[in-house]
């Protein structure tokens, strides 16, 4: 007997998706051997998990559900296929990722931006100091300083 070949693939789960759970019929013709009901958990962050297609189920009404560690989610078009494996957890690190790169880089960026505005106010008040402060004239020495017009009689 041949294996299967297994497909992999990366979910995303947007935040406040509903987390069901799976149970045993749910119909009343019978026709549906399980269902998926609500658990009241959604989740609190965007989730991305690595799931394959042996973990993915259709519904009676064709709707895709995939299972994650916390329960089942309705996955629709939020599922992205790969050809291997190692292709699928490559993707998934590059998701999860991001967001570990970003954190560390954001705060050197507002550090930077605000020693850049401090520089920019301490330049531009410096300026404007400058201008604002004229310079010392010389004093004019006038004629009647220097040579009076009355001569003294003593």
């Amino acid at each position: 007997m041949a294996k299967k070949e297994i497909k992999y693939g990366v979910i995303s789960i947007p935040k406040g998706t509903v987390i069901c759970t799976m149970e045993n019929g749910g119909d009343k013709d019978g026709k549906a051997i399980y269902r998926f009901s609500d658990s009241g958990k959604r989740t609190t962050c965007t989730t991305h998990a690595l799931i394959s297609d042996e973990t993915v189920m259709k519904d009676l009404y064709g709707d895709v559900w995939a299972h994650i560690k916390e329960g089942w989610v309705k996955a629709g078009d939020k599922i992205t296929w790969y050809g291997s494996y190692k292709a699928a957890t490559e993707a998934l690190s590059k998701k999860k990722t991001w967001r570990k790169t970003l954190f560390r880089i954001a705060p050197i960026i507002i550090i930077a931006a605000l020693a850049g505005w401090y520089l920019y106010k301490r330049y531009k008040a410096n300026i404007l100091t400058a201008a604002a402060v004229p310079a010392a004239e010389p004093a004019i020495e006038t004629t009647e300083t220097i040579i009076p017009d009355e001569i003294p009689m003593d």
